[in-house]
């Protein structure tokens, strides 16, 4: 048997080509960065697909595993359908969707609707990522720093990070109007 190694910049280009095809129309940033010890790949995008969905795509892709309580870094091989061993160059593949104006509103509004609580508890936010800043992406925190934090993980996870913003609502059309009606 065969034994073929993509680097990480390699592997990069796969996860270009596997996402642009599971997800046509949604725009995803794929980054490698090779370090001492390892490499990795970063995939961000606005809105669209979940967390979940992406990695779906991306599992296949992850080169190595690490267990911190013998650290041991292993190895991960995968076999094509003619047999030949292959091995991608990314140790780690992240995943990271931002969120717009329009789909931080959306999130607030249905989980308020559903469990009757206060807007107004919530605030929509700039996200900063230093200089990587994205100024159309936004973040939900708590406009009161009294309540308890499960509030948030409330929101963000059952209703802004659980929906694929991508068919919701008519999709990105109807984020798009909501957006122009923000304005």
């Amino acid at each position: 048997m065969e034994k073929t190694y993509y680097n990480v910049t390699e592997t990069a280009k796969f996860i270009r080509k596997d996402l642009k095809s599971a997800f046509p129309g949604v725009k995803f940033s794929v980054r490698s960065s090779s370090y001492s010890g390892g490499a990795s790949i970063r995939v961000y995008w606005i809105d669209g697909p979940t967390e979940a969905q992406v990695k779906d795509v991306t599992r296949r892709y992850v080169g190595s595993t690490f267990d911190g309580m013998i650290d041991l870094k292993s190895y991960i091989d995968y076999t094509d359908e003619n047999g030949n061993r292959i091995h991608y160059g990314a140790d780690h593949v992240f995943v990271e969707r931002k969120n717009t104006l329009p789909a931080c509103r959306l999130a607030v509004a249905a989980a308020c609707k559903e469990w009757g609580w206060n807007p107004a508890t919530f605030e929509i936010v700039p996200e900063y990522t230093g200089k990587n800043a994205e100024a159309d992406c936004y973040t939900i925190l708590l406009a009161d720093r009294g309540w308890d934090d499960w509030l948030l993980r409330q929101v963000r996870n059952e209703r802004l990070y659980a929906y694929d913003w991508t068919i919701i609502d008519g999709g990105p059309a109807a984020l798009d109007a909501l957006n122009q009606e923000s304005k």
